[in-house]
């Protein structure tokens, strides 16, 4: 009766079906090597997907600067001749914002920048941040003769 009990016991053993360590550490190494061929387009996809969201923002501030220095206008401006550097954070994201406001002086459809005080004032705004490339956008305010 014993032997009989084991035998039983054996054919229940081999009667179990199962995976052996040798198929798990071969569906593991195929699903590893899928995995990681996929997560590095996906990582990205999604790098490139927020480039448009950091250039949105970044033409904000530099229309918003814009929008300051209209509002100023040529007389407000006038104190303000030279160069300032500041840093904006939106969304998390650092932007360096530089602005340049300088007389300039127009012949043949060109502004070249003058040493003196002219009837222009060019402010020209420079938005970077390390995702984007840096992109300047401008504003001419001319002196208002009816002062």
């Amino acid at each position: 009766m014993r032997i009989k009990f084991c035998n039983i016991k054996m054919e229940k053993v081999k009667s179990e079906k199962g995976f052996t360590l040798l198929e798990l550490i071969f569906v593991m190494v195929i699903i590893g090597t899928l995995s990681s061929s996929l997560i590095l387009p996906f990582i990205s996809n999604l790098k490139q997907a927020t480039r448009p969201e950091i250039y949105n923002t970044a033409t904000y501030i530099a229309v918003g600067e814009l929008e300051k220095v209209r509002s100023d206008g040529y007389n407000g401006m006038k104190t303000l001749i030279g160069t300032a550097n500041t840093q904006v954070t939106k969304k998390g994201r650092t932007y360096d914002k530089e602005r340049v406001t300088e007389y300039v002086t127009q012949s043949a459809g060109s502004f070249n920048n003058s040493a003196t005080p002219t009837e222009l004032i060019r402010v020209t705004v420079t938005i970077a941040n390390p995702g984007i490339s840096s992109f300047s956008m401008w504003e001419l305010l001319t002196d208002d003769f009816y002062n």
